[in-house]
């Protein structure tokens, strides 16, 4: 099986000013279509293994909704991967925890 990074987002330790969830610019996984599932990894944290987050998906003129039924992932963690995850072009990191400082999450997909 084949590791290959597919996204990674530095995300700020909380919510965003002015925003409800949102603690990280968007990036998308449109070129996950065929990995088996996916990884999350959280980097460059003074604490990388206490922090952990949701997925969002940020829809244009619409209310926008977390993945993965709101699960709070963590370094290390597996998720399968689905149609509305990988077509979703515009997700983000949202309601931080474990940490103040920025952070970097990395998603890494596997294939056959």
């Amino acid at each position: 099986m084949q590791k290959r990074q597919l996204a990674s987002v530095l995300s700020s330790g909380h919510v965003q000013h002015g925003q409800k969830h949102r603690s990280s610019g968007n990036f998308n996984m449109k070129i996950a279509i065929d990995a088996l599932y996916l990884e999350w990894e959280v980097s460059e944290s003074p604490t990388p293994h206490v922090v952990t987050f949701e997925v969002w998906v940020d829809i244009s003129l619409g209310i926008d909704k977390p993945l993965f039924d709101g699960q709070r992932l963590k370094t290390g963690d597996k998720t399968r991967t689905t149609d509305e995850n990988i077509d979703a072009r515009s997700l983000y990191i949202a309601n931080p925890q474990g940490t103040d400082s920025n952070f970097l999450v990395t998603v890494y997909g596997y294939f056959d």
